[in-house]
């Protein structure tokens, strides 16, 4: 409609007649002093156009008997406004809800839903995810991100449930469940058989979309929106850990897989404040009991918390990235201070720096830096980075006169191959062999008998044998009995 055509016709032409009636008995009320002003939002029509729902003001001039009229069209601007409350709300790559929206629906259903039947969070972490977009570029990891929000659609089809993309290749469902919503296992089932269909790319190439999934079913009452995602995250992590598919939320898992994450998130400045420090272990000789040296290990005086122990202090520098500067850290330390000593010095280093190219240049400077000879010094590297630089590092530390101990060295599928390949002094048998020992019931006859050829061929091939972790006489004289050669744990401190 022109202006021309419009600006004959009246406002209650314009309208919709049951709007019309309403407006002119609004106006009437205005003329008579019963109300100040009309401001409404009301329908308007226009002749072959869409409908509109202009903002009108009616306001009275002069006498109050002529009125002035104002409509004030923003459908263009609302539309402007709903479009980037959308974007905000919502994934741009696969038109899901973001965490954002997720995490508002998830604050009300938790005060909202069904206490008898509750909610379920399904939260998912795509496998090896980075492997399809290195290996075959961006577009082809959109493809699959897509192609899985796609195939969650289907699953949850029919289901109270908002599909969420949470972030670069993680998804969440969270389901409003009744009395007919599938159990969780029947709903793992649903969502491993979708996803192990293979997404075809355009050039013909399938891959595989699998994903580990962290499951929170009916939140316990009194958790919080974040609470629940905190859950959810720790769960996958669990299920990362065990090598699971999936895993469901355990009260008491959670609670100690957060002190961990409590601990790891500490540890630095713990570091920092001088509560983590070096201390000497005891080595002995088990069929002399002759002191062979001393160990370097970590030890965290946590406040309130009583000690951790070595191994934990790397698993958790491990978990927060610190492991490196921590590890150089305990190196020079361990030169520094044995340098004193009147006995060998013993340091286990981590993967991370077991696969250093600079290893060897590391050690003999700290050597040279601390004077501690380096026939007194011997580097336990783990067994399973023994691989390509750590390998080649093996040789360069004997070359130059240090000793060189496998850590963990058990039953692993190139274990024996070391004892050729490798210029190795020593070996210490793996904690978790250690432990299976230590059981009330012992190793088992296969596991024992194991045990038994493993030390027969180290010694064969002229290395010794080292065990850690001995807590008592009566495991001190089975492993002696067994012909290891040297022994290390709270027993012996």
């Amino acid at each position: 409609m022109s202006e021309n055509d419009l600006a004959k016709r009246t406002l209650f032409e314009l309208m919709p007649p049951p709007e019309a009636t309403r407006i002119r008995t609004a106006c009437t009320e205005l003329t008579d002093g019963r109300v100040d002003r009309i401001r409404h939002r009301r329908t308007v029509l226009y002749a072959g156009e869409e409908a509109v729902r202009p903002l009108l003001s009616v306001a009275p001039v002069r006498d109050g008997k002529e009125l002035v009229v104002v409509l004030d069209d923003d459908s263009e601007l609302s539309l402007l406004r709903n479009q980037l409350k959308h974007q905000s709300l919502h994934d741009v790559l696969t038109g899901l809800p973001n965490r954002q929206f997720l995490s508002t629906r998830l604050e009300a259903l938790l005060n909202q839903a069904d206490r008898g039947t509750g909610t379920t969070l399904y939260q998912l972490d795509l496998d090896a995810f980075s492997v399809i977009t290195d290996g075959l570029g961006r577009q082809a990891g959109e493809q699959v991100l897509c192609t899985v929000a796609d195939r969650l659609r289907a699953v949850f089809l029919g289901e109270r449930a908002m599909i969420a993309r949470i972030g670069h290749d993680e998804f969440a469902v969270l389901v409003e469940n009744t009395a007919a919503t599938p159990g969780v296992v029947a709903t793992i089932e649903r969502i491993n058989e979708e996803l192990s269909e293979p997404v075809y790319l355009p050039g013909g190439q399938g891959v595989t979309a699998s994903a580990t999934i962290g499951v929170v079913h009916r939140p316990p009452s009194g958790l919080s929106m974040d609470d629940v995602f905190q859950t959810a995250d720790l769960t996958l992590r669990r299920a990362r850990r065990k090598g699971t598919s999936w895993e469901l939320h355990d009260t008491v898992l959670d609670a100690a897989d957060q002190e961990l994450a409590a601990m790891a998130a500490a540890l630095p400045g713990a570091w920092e404040t001088g509560e983590v420090r070096l201390v000497f272990d005891r080595q002995v000789e088990l069929a002399t009991g002759r002191p062979h040296g001393v160990q370097a290990v970590l030890r965290w005086d946590r406040p309130g918390h009583g000690v951790v122990d070595h191994r934990q202090c790397v698993e958790l520098a491990e978990q927060t990235g610190m492991m490196v500067p921590l590890g150089g850290w305990l190196l020079r330390s361990a030169c520094e201070q044995g340098a004193g000593l009147d006995s060998a010095v013993e340091i286990s280093l981590p993967t991370c720096l077991a696969n250093d190219e600079e290893l060897v240049a590391r050690v003999l400077g700290e050597l040279g830096l601390s004077g501690l000879p380096a026939s007194r010094l011997r580097v336990g590297l783990p067994a399973g980075a023994l691989g390509g630089t750590a390998a080649d590092n093996v040789g360069f530390l004997a070359d130059n006169g240090i000793d060189v101990i496998v850590d963990e060295f058990g039953l692993g599928a190139h274990d024996l191959t070391y004892l050729e390949d490798l210029k190795l002094r020593s070996v210490r048998i793996a904690r978790w062999l250690v432990a299976r020992q230590a059981r009330p019931e012992g190793p088992g006859p296969v596991v024992q008998r194991s045990l038994t050829q493993l030390v027969d061929l180290a010694h064969e091939s002229g290395v010794t044998v080292a065990v850690d972790g001995i807590e008592s006489e009566e495991q001190a004289d089975w492993w002696r009995e067994l012909g290891c050669d040297v022994g290390a744990g709270p027993y012996f401190d």
